[in-house]
């Protein structure tokens, strides 16, 4: 049976995208991603009238930044696939598949042993025509984690004879700014190859990605400033992510040297006006009670210059202690800010000023 299958197309009418929930940075290699065009893409499959689909993928590969440029900081949530046709066997209304990451090194081979897979998500695909579906990444991908790499998005078709399954991928034939690949084993074509090259170069596939992108971390609030004239100032090398896969470090620079001090933070700044330290500091406590304080440190440095410094490795924190506003939400709050031991200073400390941090994926 396996020497009956070929490459067959489907043709189905044309349907729009609906608009995204979440304002994201899209990377799309086609000319128009918001519309799947009438003609369907291929599949290796048994020949007419069945048409059931003997085990597909669709792939498509970005290069940073040259086909995909994101934010910096970005992290992917979700990924577009779209289906031309979908029809289960057995009126089960939907069927299987997967979706996979791969990384793969610039200018390397288009072969499954040159790719290294970074992500999964198992789906189910509802019968329908000219489908747009957004897949969440149950594990999100910090555009960090693939620097230097290119970007692998596929989707699998398992093998759907024994079921009826027929699936036709989902394309715009107004063109393509990269290659769209495919490989069928059944078919055999083992490893990826341009769709192109195999005369179908209307087969665009609408293989996009969506990457979550935030502000940056907002310092706000007044450095108090120490009785040897330093005046420490506190920063987040990113927005902390819920999955802790984007790194994310609380630094305070300009600090007085040889100072015992810690980072603390609060959840909840909501109608808080910070408040002078003590009547004669210049220091302001910038977070809102309750708070939750972090392990000391020293600032190294030289005695009274102003090179010391402290950090904070926040994820690790979370991941060692207990402590407030664990677990955490995307969109949760946090408001950093430094204390420092400053004897010959009012209630003999002084404190930095604050860096106010939003949770992402």
């Amino acid at each position: 049976m396996r020497s009956t299958l070929s490459f067959f197309a489907a043709v189905v009418s044309a349907c729009a995208l609906s608009s995204a929930a979440w304002a994201q940075t899209v990377c799309t290699q086609l000319v128009d991603n918001t519309v799947l065009t009438g003609v369907g893409g291929v599949a290796c499959a048994t020949p007419a009238p069945n048409l059931f689909n003997a085990g597909t993928q669709y792939l498509r590969r970005y290069r940073f930044p040259t086909s995909c440029n994101p934010p910096v900081g970005s992290i992917l949530t979700s990924v577009d696939i779209g289906h031309a046709q979908a029809q289960a066997g057995g009126g089960a209304g939907s069927q299987p598949a997967e979706v996979r990451l791969y990384t793969a090194v610039p200018g390397g081979p288009d072969t499954y042993a040159s790719y290294t897979q970074v992500r999964s998500e198992n789906i189910l695909i509802n019968d329908g025509t000219n489908v747009i579906i957004n897949v969440p990444l149950t594990n999100p991908l910090p555009l960090s984690s693939v620097t230097g790499l290119d970007l692998v998005i596929e989707l699998r078709i398992p093998d759907g004879i024994a079921a009826g399954n027929r699936f036709f991928p989902g394309i715009n034939a107004a063109g393509e700014t990269a290659s769209s690949f495919i490989a069928a084993a059944g078919c055999g074509i083992a490893d990826p190859v341009a769709v192109a090259s195999l005369g179908f170069p209307a087969d665009n596939y609408l293989l996009d990605l969506r990457f979550t992108s935030s502000p940056p971390p907002v310092v706000y609030c007044t450095s108090g400033t120490s009785t040897a004239g330093c005046s420490p100032q506190i920063s987040a090398s990113a927005q902390p992510s819920v999955a802790a896969t984007t790194p994310c470090i609380i630094s305070v620079s300009n600090a007085e040297g040889q100072r015992s001090g810690l980072v603390f933070y609060g959840l909840d700044n909501s109608g808080f006006t910070p408040l002078q330290w003590s009547a004669t500091s210049t220091s302001f406590l910038c977070i809102k009670s309750p708070t939750q304080r972090t392990p000391p440190g020293n600032s190294g440095g030289t005695a009274a210059q102003c090179d010391g410094a402290y950090s904070l490795d926040w994820n690790n924190f979370q991941a060692t202690f207990v402590a407030i506003g664990q677990p955490w939400a995307v969109g949760d709050k946090v408001f950093a800010q430094a204390w420092y031991r400053d004897p010959p200073a009012p209630k003999t400390t002084n404190l930095s000023n604050a860096v106010e941090m939003t949770y992402v994926p």
